[in-house]
Formats: structure tokens, C-alpha cells, sequence
């Protein structure tokens, strides 16, 4: 819906890089353990549904440890009926290192594949994972993220999650940047 709070830029501040492309950006920190140092970023509407965010992103980024990676996200939903309840999503993550690479495919396990010593011929290896089941927005992780969340006192040092949503916002501003300007931006660090 158009109309929706998400998609106008003076009540969300962007599109789908602060909706859901934060949440993939936030995952490559995770993962990796490093920082974002520099990013690129072409950022476009593409959609004649009268929004004023990027529904479509493509950014490229440095790591602090010397990593490239890429990010594409897009409001661009391959099959379902129109909206976005009953859509089926294409997500992937593929992290490529020099002695092996790591995928996942949402609905599909996870493959492992890798040339290190002592990997043997098992080569590739597939996980598959399933999450139990919970009410409520990201399941029964998010909801222990918001039970520690809620149930943190002023006095701790950081509140659970604040320092890796403030990464990430410090990211999307790098990004945006970077859309505008058609450069490559280093990320700025706020604390």
C-alpha cells in the first residue's frame, strides 16, 4: 500500500534499505565480525505507485578488514498476489572466503563448501535448520531481543542491540550519501 507510513521518506527516512535491506546490512556484521568502512550505492524508484523512497538499492561496500560485498534489495517480490502478505521473498547470503564459501537460501539448508586441510571429500555440506515457531515480528528470537530489550535499567552499559543499530544507521548514512552523491563514502562513526 502506497500510502503506508514505509513508503513516504519524511515519516521513514528511506525505503527498503532502512525497511529491510538494515536487517541483511546488521547480518554482514554478524557474520563477518567486521566493520563497514566505505560504501557505493545506486538507489532508485522504479515503481509508478507515487513513493518518494528507493524501492530499489544495489550497494557495494568495503569491510574495515579489507572484505568487498555487495547488497541488492528491492520491494520486488518474484510471486504471490499483490501486497505484501502471501508473497514469497528471495533472500540470499553468500559469504566467499579464500578457502571456502558459506551459503543460505531461504527455505533451502545451509551449504558449506571448502578446500581447507582437514575438510575432507564431504564437500559440499548442507545444514538444514528449522525454527520453532512463535507469535510476533522475527519469532522466538526477536521476542527474547525485546524481553532483554524492555527489561534493561538505564544504568547497564549499552542497551541490547543499541551499539549494532547504531552501526547500522551509521551505514544507511553512508549509503544515502552515496546515492546522492554518485561516490564512494567512508562510514563515519559516531561512537
Amino acid at each position: 500500500n502506497p500510502n503506508h507510513w514505509l513508503f513516504k521518506r519524511a515519516v521513514a527516512g528511506g525505503g527498503i534499505l532502512t525497511w529491510l535491506g538494515c536487517h541483511w546490512l546488521d547480518l554482514v556484521r554478524y557474520l563477518t565480525g567486521d566493520e563497514y568502512a566505505s560504501v557505493s550505492a545506486q538507489l532508485a524508484t522504479l515503481g509508478d505507485d507515487g513513493i518518494d523512497v528507493e524501492d530499489t538499492a544495489a550497494v557495494t561496500f568495503r569491510l574495515a578488514g579489507g572484505a568487498v560485498g555487495s547488497l541488492y534489495a528491492g520491494y520486488l517480490l518474484p510471486s504471490g498476489p499483490a501486497g505484501y502478505e502471501g508473497t514469497s521473498y528471495d533472500q540470499a547470503v553468500i559469504l566467499r572466503g579464500t578457502a571456502g564459501t558459506v551459503t543460505f537460501q531461504r527455505d533451502r539448508p545451509l551449504l558449506l563448501e571448502s578446500i581447507a586441510p582437514g575438510w575432507g571429500d564431504a564437500s559440499p555440506r548442507a545444514y538444514d535448520f528449522t525454527l520453532p515457531a512463535a507469535r510476533g515480528y522475527g519469532g522466538r528470537h526477536g521476542l527474547a531481543f525485546f524481553q532483554r530489550f524492555f527489561s534493561a535499567t538505564p544504568d547497564e552499559a549499552t542497551l541490547p542491540g543499541a551499539v549494532d543499530a547504531l552501526r547500522v544507521l551509521e551505514v544507511l548514512d553512508a549509503i544515502y550519501e552515496a546515492g546522492r552523491t554518485g561516490r564512494t563514502v567512508e562510514v563515519a562513526r559516531q561512537v
